[in-house]
C-alpha cells in the first residue's frame, strides 16, 4: 500500500508500506528494489542494486520505504507507469502507485538519464 505521489524538488517521492498478512514469518528482498513499468509491462528503469538484507517480518508486521523518482524526460512512454517491487526476475506491482501524465516528475535535465531509487527498509513499530 503506498500514499500516493507527493512533489519534491523536482522528483516525485511515495512512502510504500508493506505488511506480512500471511501466517508465519517472511524476509522481505534485499533493499528494496523497485522499477517503472510502462503501461504494457515493459520495465523501462531500474533502481540501484543494494546489498542491504531485507528484514525479516513476523505475521501482522510492517516495514516501509520511500521511492524517489526524477528526471522524466520520455514522453513516448505508454502511460500510466507503474512502479512494481523487484525480488529477482519477478516484479510486484504496487497498488496505488500509478504515474499519468499529471504525476511524471519534470524534465530537469534533457538528454540526461532519469533517477529512481528506494531508501532502505524501515521496520514499523506497532
Amino acid at each position: 500500500m503506498s500514499g500516493g505521489w507527493s512533489a519534491a524538488a523536482g522528483s516525485r517521492g511515495a512512502d510504500v508500506s508493506v505488511e506480512n498478512r500471511g501466517a508465519t514469518a517472511c524476509t522481505l528482498p534485499a533493499g528494496p528494489a523497485v522499477a517503472i513499468l510502462d503501461a504494457s509491462g515493459t520495465q523501462l528503469l531500474e533502481s540501484p542494486p543494494t546489498d542491504a538484507p531485507g528484514p525479516s517480518l513476523e505475521p501482522g508486521a510492517v516495514a516501509t520505504f520511500t521511492v524517489l523518482f526524477s528526471n522524466w524526460c520520455d514522453e513516448a512512454a505508454a502511460l500510466p507507469l507503474h512502479v512494481a517491487l523487484r525480488d529477482g526476475n519477478a516484479a510486484i506491482p504496487v497498488p496505488d502507485l500509478d504515474l499519468t501524465v499529471d504525476d511524471l516528475p519534470p524534465c530537469n535535465g534533457p538528454g540526461q538519464p532519469p533517477a529512481l531509487s528506494a531508501n532502505p527498509w524501515e521496520p514499523v513499530s506497532g
